[in-house]
């Protein structure tokens, strides 16, 4: 009896304790985890965070973009309790305004990437869920970023090895906003080497140039550069940003030469049928027809295709009357001037063969292939006198052209942005005094006011090279009554 009383003593203490919590199960929630705003971009001056100086790198600058696509990365600090399991990451968005959980990752990550997709000049915020062992949690503040396109990188190309000096960057802008451009370049410890901020002016592509003069980069070196595009969002009073892809280059001694430039022979007149050049028709006008006369002054102009290298210093301009005989120096320029006006003690109806040198920073050269051409003297424009106004329909053009015997007299009409709205070839077969022209019946309607230019060639053409020569005279404006 006695034994049964202490069992049922036993039961009744131990039913009492069973509804009471285990002295060990934890409770208590992490210290709420705290984000890490946008603080500026590499090559920003350095911010004072947390009362911090900090030298901002891609590594501590907070929620950012990143170059290897269009995302998002975003970061926190560093989580003070030791019992962590994991955390979730919310994002919510103008778009897409409600709150959702897009990811759960381990609690030792320092930052987390939203790869998206994500539209461009849209604001995302994030916030994350921690969560420790025992399945508390805490919630973070909230942090906001929106990406922008991404540059397009032109040269040097990716993994490419050159010289130091006359190391040029080029990139294609991202959109058509005014937002602003900067050129990062980074050495073999990921550490900032020099930055660049370009101006926008609206120029679909941009180049910058490096200032190899004020850094001692050892030949070996593996350079990293990449171009990062900022636009200010009033609404938000932050910037929004993309990075573009990173792209390598390797400084070595350079002794290769350039690309050998094409200087393009004269392919015809403005007026003529279109011609088909490097495999494509090309219809004529006063910049692309090649070597030729010019209207403001007795020279010839040189053009070429545009040049292949990225480290070019400049260009000599080299003259003969004879192939193959004395080459004469007659103009040097800077790479960038793309074309060339020789009008030093030329002599009329005699060949000029020209060439061009090339040159890279590094002193390495290469030769051009060779172009001719051949002016004669101007026609001397007589009336109407520039900017007077007139009718066109009573618009007679009067010049005179003594001296040129046999040829062709083209009278060219254009508007004042090239569009050329008419011509009239005159075949003179003798010597001419004044000449004149009045426009056709079925001219097109032109409105009162508008300004237009007029000039007359004079053309000759050569059998044995097949090609025409000759003058451009000097242009006039007439206004449209």
């Amino acid at each position: 009896m006695r034994n049964t009383l202490i069992f049922i003593l036993i039961l009744l203490v131990l039913a009492g304790c069973a509804g009471e919590d285990k002295p060990d199960v934890d409770k208590t929630p992490p210290i709420a985890p705290v984000m890490i705003p946008h603080l500026g971009d590499t090559g920003d001056e350095p911010v004072v965070y947390n009362g911090i100086e900090i030298v901002l790198t891609d590594d501590n600058n907070g929620i950012d973009t990143v170059p290897d696509g269009d995302m998002i990365r975003i970061m926190w600090k560093p989580f003070q309790d030791t019992d962590l399991s994991y955390l979730k990451v919310f994002r919510f968005s103008d778009i897409e305004p409600e709150a959702a959980a897009i990811d759960s990752v381990r609690a030792d990550r320092h930052h987390y990437l939203d790869q998206g997709p994500l539209v461009e000049r849209v604001f995302y915020s994030y916030y994350i869920e921690l969560f420790d062992s025992s399945g508390n949690s805490a919630v973070s503040d909230t942090v906001s970023y929106a990406i922008l396109p991404k540059s397009h990188l032109v040269s040097p190309p990716n993994n490419h090895a050159g010289g130091i000096e006359g190391l040029r960057f080029t990139f294609r802008r991202a959109d058509d906003q005014a937002g602003r451009y900067r050129v990062l370049v980074f050495g073999e410890n990921n550490e900032l080497i020099w930055y660049h901020d370009v101006e926008n002016l609206g120029y679909e592509e941009m180049s910058v140039s490096f200032p190899h003069h004020e850094y001692n980069i050892p030949i070996g070196t593996r350079l990293r550069w990449r171009v990062d595009y900022f636009d200010w969002d009033d609404a938000n009073e932050m910037f929004m940003g993309s990075e573009s892809h990173e792209w390598n280059y390797t400084v070595v001694n350079d002794v290769t030469p350039p690309v050998a430039p094409v200087l393009i022979p004269h392919l015809g007149d403005t007026g003529d049928d279109p011609v088909i050049y490097n495999g494509h028709y090309i219809a004529l006008n006063e910049d692309n027809n090649g070597i030729d006369a010019v209207p403001h002054v007795d020279g010839i102009r040189l053009i070429w295709q545009p040049f292949v290298d990225f480290d070019l210093s400049h260009y000599v301009i080299e003259r003969a009357i004879v192939p193959d005989s004395t080459w004469s120096r007659v103009g040097q320029q800077n790479w960038q001037v793309n074309e060339y006006v020789d009008s030093s003690n030329l002599e009329f109806d005699t060949w000029y063969y020209y060439r061009m040198k090339l040159f890279d920073y590094s002193g390495n050269s290469s030769t051009s292939n060779m172009v001719k051409y051949k002016i004669l003297p101007k026609c001397e424009l007589i009336s109407p006198e520039s900017d007077t106004v007139t009718s066109l329909s009573e618009l007679e053009l009067k010049w005179d052209a003594q001296g040129l015997g046999e040829g062709v007299y083209r009278v060219l009409l254009w508007t004042l942005d090239d569009n050329l709205i008419w011509y009239e070839d005159i075949v003179v077969s003798d010597e001419k005094g004044p000449m004149s022209i009045t426009l056709p019946a079925d001219f097109p309607y032109i409105p009162g006011g508008t300004n237009l230019k007029w000039r007359v060639d004079f053309l000759k053409h050569d059998e044995a090279s097949d090609m025409n020569y000759g003058s451009e005279s000097h242009e006039r404006i007439l206004i449209c009554d």
